[in-house]
């Protein structure tokens, strides 16, 4: 793949009220249409639901404030102090 290829974001999440049939075909048909306009799709983790076999990229990501985290971050590399 050419360095200079540029990229193009599709989206893919938020997609209330399709079902998993109209997902898929849609996506599919999205990365098509930007592969053959020559860019690299580009899309949210959900839009590997429907296959990342045109080359695209799925983009992870997570909302802090959201997530689960500890209290309190865990111990460093040496372990927890005791004592």
């Amino acid at each position: 793949m050419p360095a200079d290829r540029r990229a193009l974001h599709i989206g893919g999440d938020e997609a209330v009220g399709a079902t998993e049939d109209s997902f898929v075909r849609s996506i599919r048909e999205l990365l098509s249409l930007v592969k053959g306009f020559g860019e690299r799709p580009v899309g949210r983790q959900e839009s590997s639901r429907a296959g990342n076999g045109l080359g695209g990229i799925a983009q992870f990501w997570f909302d802090v404030p959201t997530m689960d985290l500890p209290a309190r971050p865990p111990p460093g590399p040496a372990g927890p102090r005791l004592g």
